[in-house]
């Protein structure tokens, strides 16, 4: 979905997941989390993965160590932008409070066997699937607090089409916002 925002006008579009997969690689963070999770040699994502999603305690430990390193990252490359319209993914956007650093919110859904099928082809087990989910906002709640919602369970064509008419949208909000006009 990335390459459709950029076709229709965002100028860069940043993953919140790429960055933290980089936190893995902060020689402090590692070191923390060696601490955390008791690793002796190197760090485990997927054990690590499994814990905090069955220890909300070790969760909440990891967020704070991964977290700012993120926001941090992704507040230095939307700077280098210079106010150009970029899409940042998070998953975590509203759970993280993060959306105030958006000028505006995206919520994309799907139904819950679309999830599943598409998860369990990069590998996630029905159960891992689930704690993630149950550690996140439902997508009635993420909805709710969108300013914009995309329904991802049609076609790729019907996916394209409501991503090319939001980014219209949001081009033509940013433009205006930069040339005073309401």
């Amino acid at each position: 979905m990335s390459q459709l925002f950029k076709k229709y006008g965002a100028r860069a579009v940043i993953s919140a997941d790429v960055i933290a997969q980089e936190a893995y690689q902060d020689r402090a963070i590692q070191t923390k989390l060696k601490k955390i999770f008791g690793f002796r040699t190197h760090l485990n994502r997927a054990a690590i993965a499994k814990e905090v999603f069955s220890d909300g305690r070790k969760r909440k430990l990891l967020e704070a160590l991964i977290h700012p390193f993120v926001r941090k990252k992704i507040q230095k490359e939307l700077a280098a932008l210079q106010d150009r319209v970029a899409i940042v993914e998070v998953p975590l956007l509203f759970e993280t409070g993060f959306e105030q650093f958006c000028d505006v919110t995206v919520a994309v859904t799907a139904p819950q066997p679309q999830i599943e099928k598409r998860l369990t082809k990069q590998g996630f087990l029905k159960s891992e699937i689930r704690a993630r989910q149950s550690a996140q906002l439902s997508q009635t709640e993420k909805c709710r607090l969108a300013d914009f919602v995309i329904r991802n369970s049609g076609s790729k064509e019907e996916l394209r089409e409501q991503v090319m008419r939001l980014m219209e949208k949001i081009v033509f909000q940013n433009s205006s916002l930069n040339k005073g006009v309401k």
